[in-house]
């Protein structure tokens, strides 16, 4: 039998302090820590048009449940954003993309209460299997 490990996480979206823009928080849904999580790029995408902006923000040691703080979002990008993360765990790496909707269409309807992080937001989970 092959030894895999299942990384799931969520990327949660929350309306910033000021009400303007996004603070994006990393969750970790799954049963091993994350030793490190380095959010490698993050996209926009309005129409057609894609650009990108590479960036290194490195959290790390994210308990079972837990969650930290990993950037924010002026609120200027009227199109998708997506965050691209490299996730490591007991010696497995794997790259997990986590893609938005327009976030400054949301409504206080599509933001839900985020267990664990006391405010409303936007999750999007992504799980991959590494060997």
């Amino acid at each position: 039998m092959e030894n895999t490990l299942l990384i799931r996480s969520r990327v949660v979206a929350c309306r910033g302090l000021s009400g303007l823009g996004w603070d994006f928080f990393l969750v970790n849904d799954g049963d091993e820590p994350i030793e490190t999580a380095v959010l490698v790029e993050i996209g926009y995408e309005w129409g057609n048009l894609r650009s990108s902006d590479t960036v290194e923000v490195t959290v790390s040691n994210i308990l079972p449940g837990q969650h930290k703080f990993v950037c924010s979002d002026d609120d200027s990008a009227e199109g998708r954003v997506d965050l691209l993360f490299r996730v490591s765990t007991r010696g497995h790496e794997a790259q997990l993309r986590f893609e938005f909707p327009k976030l400054y269409k949301l409504s206080k309807e599509h933001l839900k209460p985020i267990e664990g992080l006391g405010k409303r937001g936007y999750a999007v989970a992504v799980e991959s299997r590494v060997r």
